[in-house]
């Protein structure tokens, strides 16, 4: 192995071994003001393990050394329901305390991946399948890699089909937040259409943006500086979210088509990006 490969690895390596940020979510207006976290610890990571894991990502099994999100948790003490993973491409992905602990949804988070002799290795890089052209936009991973082996991923307000987990970079911190509070801040409460509106924004839209740079930054945000519903009629809306562009790959477009979503969702959801963008949000209480 080349030295710089070496010393590469080795710089990954003391990266991946530093402490994860956990913290609980201040209570406060988020979206006009910083609001300091609550009870902020770094937390070291938990001994290795060593797993042979089949990776959605990779499409393949693969040697892993890591831990699992639950033992990582058991160092920080919190009533919070529902563990906000922090991604360091942007995404933001919640996941209900109760399938932490009962181990029904517990993420590896692998450190290092083994290679055929047994040496650690970088984790490769995830390019798109159309391989036609260069991808601007792959998905990199540094200090870790969640390691998902299924596609049935039992998130709160989860959309059947769509695995935000296929989108993952490295993990780089955990918010412990009350989830009903949470989705709280993204109502704008106006009507039924609005209110099914905030629905298909928890199970589709969430995992990849924000409202007013509250929530994912992976994707746009929906509000700032540009509001959605002024680009996009819900007819748009409807085709940008159901179908992918020919272009999709060379313009570095990572969203995933949704192909069973409907034009009453489409309306619904514009209708409530039309109220996020025109009223105030809520605090987080």
């Amino acid at each position: 192995m080349f030295p710089i490969v070496l010393l590469l690895l080795a710089f990954a390596e003391s990266l991946a071994a530093q402490p994860i940020k956990v913290w609980e979510r201040g209570q406060g207006n988020h979206f006009q003001k910083f609001v300091k976290p609550v009870n902020q610890k770094s937390i070291d990571i938990p001994n290795l393990i060593s797993k042979n894991l089949f990776d959605v990502q990779y499409q393949k099994k693969s040697d892993y050394q890591g831990y699992y999100l639950s033992h990582l948790l058991k160092s920080y003490d919190s009533n919070k329901d529902t563990a906000l993973l922090h991604i360091s491409n942007g995404m933001r992905v919640p996941i209900p305390m109760a399938l932490i602990q009962d181990h029904s949804f517990d993420p590896f988070i692998a450190v290092k991946m083994i290679g055929p002799k047994g040496n650690p290795q970088p984790f490769p890089k995830l390019m798109r399948k159309d391989s036609r052209f260069n991808d601007p936009r792959p998905l990199v991973f540094t200090t870790n890699k969640l390691v998902i082996s299924h596609d049935r991923v039992p998130l709160k307000d989860h959309r059947a089909g769509l695995n935000p987990f296929r989108f993952t970079t490295s993990l780089e911190a955990i918010e412990m937040i009350n989830y009903k509070s949470w989705l709280k801040q993204f109502s704008v409460n106006s009507s039924p259409e609005t209110d099914i509106g905030l629905k298909i924004f928890a199970s589709r839209c969430q995992y990849c943006h924000g409202v007013r740079s509250v929530g994912a930054t992976f994707g746009w945000d929906f509000v700032e500086p540009l509001a959605i519903y002024q680009k996009r009629s819900p007819e748009n809306l409807l085709l940008h979210v159901k179908f992918q562009k020919m272009d999709a790959v060379p313009r570095g477009l990572l969203m995933p088509p949704q192909f069973d979503f409907s034009p009453h969702e489409s309306k619904a959801l514009w209708q409530w990006l039309k109220n996020s963008a025109l009223k105030a949000q809520q605090a987080y209480q």
